[in-house]
């Protein structure tokens, strides 16, 4: 439920407040296209999961509404990692793997 009323109950409140408010989501919204290699998405691209899970499902519907707003911005992290090796974050977790599939993921550098 904080995912789509919460966020949007704080919008709303910044907005009546004349606030801007950041938002932090999901970027996996879009599966690779196999005919596109290379292909970058953007804001505007639809989400093109075939059959969303329920999160992504809410979370596409969460931007719509949330494109009525000029106070919200959305920034979608995918795969976020940072220096710190700690052992709960990506790289920390990845370390500690036999082996690793080649991928080319999207990631998203978090410092402090």
């Amino acid at each position: 439920e904080a995912n789509v009323t919460g966020q949007l109950l704080v919008a709303t409140a910044c907005k009546n407040r004349g606030l801007h408010v950041t938002l932090i989501g999901t970027g996996a919204l879009y599966e690779p296209d196999p005919s596109r290699p290379g292909h970058l998405f953007t804001e505007q691209d639809k989400c093109n999961i075939a059959s969303p899970g329920v999160y992504v499902a809410l979370r596409v519907r969460l931007e719509e509404l949330l494109s009525f707003f000029d106070n919200v911005l959305v920034l979608r992290v995918n795969y976020p990692i940072s220096s710190n090796l700690d052992p709960r974050g990506l790289i920390g977790k990845l370390a500690r793997f036999k082996t690793v599939d080649r991928a080319q993921p999207s990631v998203t550098i978090l410092e402090d």
